[in-house]
């Protein structure tokens, strides 16, 4: 019986969900999640994420437990392999030159030298002419080599790696804006970031990841590992006013840099995005429909999950 493993890392908890069968037998055959101290995993593109590589492999093969399958599809922080969008007509064709020339596009925005990046992209047409769209994925080399050497230690091989954004992107239904409609927005909150991402006919021109606003706290954080995000407060008020002004810069920034206009719906997802009152928030600020994302894929076991199960679920069904 073939079997997929996909596993998501973030700063709070680890995730871990099997998918057995093909096509219509299809079903979810285990989902767990574990909790991490805080502090265990920093995201980050530049720098490597685990802090405690001993205590991140206990609480990893906790979660996995046993049956381990060869290859593992990885879901990690949208701030430690960023998405960028490139626009261009002089695309190398092929593997190795490609690389080197959006590393060399994407030079004036890395923490770190071209060379050390580890890039994955898909070229799409932008609706010009000979002009394409490069959706782009890009890393310092030894934060994914971390995460591929802390899951090799399990006896799997990463095959796949991407951030939250993209799987919660992908499971989206972008056509729930309605007939006709052209530009859509889809923002994924995480924990500690937010990405922002519009798209035209499902095609990605615009991604932008930003610190997600937070209350300040009121004294030092307690000890020990932090609650998991469904346990958590739901965002204040300055917290949703903070929000709706940095998505309103985002869209203007997209307007002036990639000349979208204003998307014709917002869709919300992620772990801090599950919430009905914020999306309410951000459609009276905004101006335009905003909605929390459900996905409901026909597969046994799905309407068991919870929500923060999104990410994961989307990588245990990606083709790739």
């Amino acid at each position: 019986m073939r079997e997929v493993l996909a596993i998501e890392v973030t700063a709070a908890a680890v995730r871990c969900l099997r998918l057995a069968g093909f096509g219509p037998a299809r079903r979810v055959r285990a989902y767990v999640e574990r909790p991490l101290p805080s502090g265990l995993l920093v995201p980050s593109s530049s720098r490597p994420n685990i802090q405690n590589e001993a205590a991140f492999s206990r609480i990893l093969a906790e979660a996995v437990g046993s049956g381990r399958p060869g290859r593992v599809r990885l879901v990690v922080p949208d701030r430690s392999v960023r998405i960028h969008i490139l626009n261009t007509d002089a695309l190398a064709p092929h593997g190795a030159d490609l690389r080197g020339f959006v590393a060399w596009r994407l030079r004036d925005t890395l923490p770190f030298e071209p060379r050390e990046a580890r890039v994955a992209f898909m070229a799409a047409p932008n609706g010009l002419p000979n002009r394409l769209m490069a959706i782009t994925l890009v890393a310092r080399e030894q934060v994914v080599a971390q995460y591929e050497r802390l899951i090799g230690m399990l006896g799997a091989r990463v095959a796949h790696v991407a951030p939250a954004a993209c799987h919660l992107f992908n499971l989206a239904d972008l056509e729930a804006a309605g007939p006709g409609a052209w530009d859509h927005g889809f923002l994924a909150l995480g924990i500690e970031s937010a990405t922002l991402i519009l798209s035209r006919q499902g095609v990605p021109w615009y991604a932008r990841t930003f610190p997600r606003p937070t209350a300040a706290p009121d004294g030092p954080p307690a000890p020990g590992p932090r609650p998991p995000a469904s346990l958590r407060e739901a965002p204040s008020p300055t917290v949703k006013a903070e929000l709706v002004q940095e998505v309103a810069r985002t869209l203007q920034h997209a307007a002036d840099e990639a000349g979208l206009g204003q998307p014709a719906g917002l869709l919300l997802a992620g772990e801090m995005g599950r919430d009905a009152a914020l999306a309410a928030a951000l459609q009276a600020g905004l101006g335009i429909p905003a909605a929390v994302l459900s996905p409901a894929p026909s597969i046994r076991g799905v309407s068991n999950l919870p929500s923060e199960a999104h990410a994961v679920l989307a990588a245990a069904l990606a083709r790739a």
